[in-house]
Order: C-alpha cells, then structure tokens, then sequence
C-alpha cells in the first residue's frame, strides 16, 4: 500500500543521517531527495543505499517482522496466570506499576511509529537490520494490540461468578483452618459446613447478608472473613465445552506470540491478539470424550483426569469461550477475527 512506498524512503533518509553523523563518513546534504525506480538517490551525497530494492514483504514476512516486534514490547513485560489460579506479575513490577503501564487494557497501541523505531535501534548505528526492524514499525503502526489475559484484565469481575474461581495451593485447607487464623467464634464452622463450604473456595455462598443475618459474627470479623476470601481465592477458566474449570489447566505454551501471530480487525484497525492456550482434562467433557473415541481410549471409572493427548485444547479468545464469559467480560472484546488465523 501506499504507507509501505513511503516508509522506505523515510527510514533510508534516518539511516543515511546516523551513518553520516555518527561514522565519520559522508554527511546527508540538506537538498531534496528523489525516489526514482524504488532507488533511493541524494543529490550530491556519496551516500549508497542499504538496500536499492525493497522487497514486499509476504505473508509469512510479515508475521515474522509482527513476532518479531511484539517480543520486543511485551517480553517479560505481561502477567502470567498460574495453574493454582494465582497471578505471577512480571519481575519487579508491583501490580499498580503493570496497570499504570497498560490504562487502557485489553487494548494496547504502539508507540508512534519513530519512537518506537529507535528504541528497537538502541545506541547503534544503522545497519540493515536495524533499518528492516525500523520499517516493521511504520508497517505496523496502526496494529492494535488485544490483551486475552483474562485472568489479569477482569479478575475482579470473574471473582464474582463462582465457576471462575478456585483455591489458591498456598492457602488454608480447611474450615477449621480459617476460623484459627482469622480467631473466629468456632460456631461459624459448623454453620459453614451446613451452608457446603467444604474448603475455603465455597465461602462465597456466605455473603455479608447472610452473615449479618445469622448473627454469628460483627461487622469487624464480616470484614475480616471477607478480605481473607478474596486472598485466598484464585481465577481459573472454565471450559467452553462443559463450564468447568476443576479440570482445566495451561498448556504451558506460553504467549501466542511466541509460537504464532494471528491477525484480524478492531475497530477499522488491524489487531493482533495475544492470549494463552488451556487444555480441559474432564473425562466427562464431550470435547473430551470424543478425543477419547476418536483415539479410541477408555478411561475407568471414577477417572478424575485424562492422558494430555486426549485433552480439550481451547484459546483465550475462543469464540466459545468468549460465549460464556460474564457480560461485563464479553463487552471489553467486541472484535472479530478472521478464521485460520488471519
């Protein structure tokens, strides 16, 4: 298109003048520059070219060139959910850092085409990598980034619909437990177990309505047993083929990006989604349970997982999933994606 034909000219003009300002060579003159046959020409300048053709770039080009610059802007720089339904944040960066660094989650847009461009250079000169690397950001300036880290960007309003929550590993195992840390009138733990709080991840049944109605505890220890819930309590998925997420786990992939980048449209923008990619060990999932007659594999009875090669595997941004997801979930992601990854 024409931001292609234009980007080349400009970033060769960038290249000639770190060459010639930091090299000792030529300097770029202060007349006008020609194009003429995609050959970069600066009248009276000894100045050659890096590159006289620029190559369109193909498909395949250009996913890698987009790989290649979402790496440089997101490595080590995004959250990861854990199995346990915990949250890593990157290293060294508190949780109101990450979201001073992403206000705008799930959407992320790239710095202005330039900057971006040598920040990626550095304190180099101008080589012809480092001019193809220039390129990629002008080529791609108008990609908007889509965050599918759910676990991260509505953790909040999963936390409020119990099928997205499980028991974080390093938290209290019992009710017992909970009454001792938090010093609470032992009567609380036998109306917990009449209400089916077996471990601390069914608290949510007993809200701060029914506490105050059962009269068991004050306003302080509601408090208390409130904001030892949430602490004790992670984000898990559920799986879009059977709505549970006991038996869901992560690949361990990793980010897309790093294996494959899928392209589509937001908003009359191009987009790139980054997410993860989960699996779904219930024996009693249909998805899964068609792997297992498709590969002809039986499980016993009372089976609580399945071998991974028969495990559902399901994208962040699954349309299914996308389904199923809260409403205030579904109305931060109003995007469409073209099929076979774009």
């Amino acid at each position: 298109g024409s931001g292609r034909a234009s980007a080349a000219p400009t970033l060769a003009c960038a290249a000639a003048a770190a060459r010639g300002g930091g090299g000792g060579g030529a300097s770029v003159p202060n007349g006008p520059a020609a194009v003429s046959s995609g050959v970069l020409e600066l009248r009276n300048s000894s100045y050659t070219p890096i590159e006289q053709n620029v190559p369109s770039l193909t498909s395949d080009e250009l996913r890698q060139e987009l790989k290649a610059l979402l790496t440089f802007m997101f490595k080590d720089k995004l959250p990861m959910p854990q199995q346990d339904g915990g949250l890593r944040l990157p290293s060294g960066m508190l949780a109101a850092v990450l979201n001073d660094k992403y206000p705008h989650a799930p959407l992320v847009h790239f710095p202005p085409p330039h900057t971006l461009a040598l920040r990626r250079k550095g304190d180099g000169v101008w080589t012809q990598d480092a001019v193809r690397m220039a390129l990629s950001c002008f080529l791609f300036a108008d990609v908007i980034v889509v965050l599918y880290l759910h676990e991260w960007v509505s953790r909040a309003e999963l936390l409020e619909h119990a099928q997205f929550r499980c028991t974080l590993t390093t938290a209290h195992k019992t009710l017992e437990d909970v009454v001792l840390h938090l010093n609470l009138p032992t009567s609380i733990a036998q109306t917990m177990r009449n209400a089916g709080c077996a471990q601390p991840s069914a608290l949510h049944v007993l809200t701060d309505d029914a506490l105050l109605e059962a009269g068991l505890l004050d306003a302080g220890q509601r408090k208390t047993l409130c904001a030892y819930i949430r602490s004790v309590t992670g984000v898990r998925l559920i799986c879009p083929f059977c709505g549970v997420n006991t038996h869901v786990r992560m690949s361990g992939a990793g980010y897309s990006y790093t294996k494959y980048v899928r392209l589509g449209t937001c908003m009359g923008h191009h987009a790139c989604p980054i997410g993860l990619r989960y699996l779904c060990y219930n024996p009693e999932c249909p998805a899964v349970r068609a792997k297992l007659a498709d590969k002809q594999v039986s499980v016993s009875a009372g089976t609580t997982a399945v071998p991974q090669n028969c495990a559902a595997p399901f994208d962040s941004w699954n349309d299914k999933l996308m389904a199923v997801m809260p409403p205030e979930v579904q109305h931060k992601y109003p995007y469409t994606w073209f099929n076979q990854g774009g």
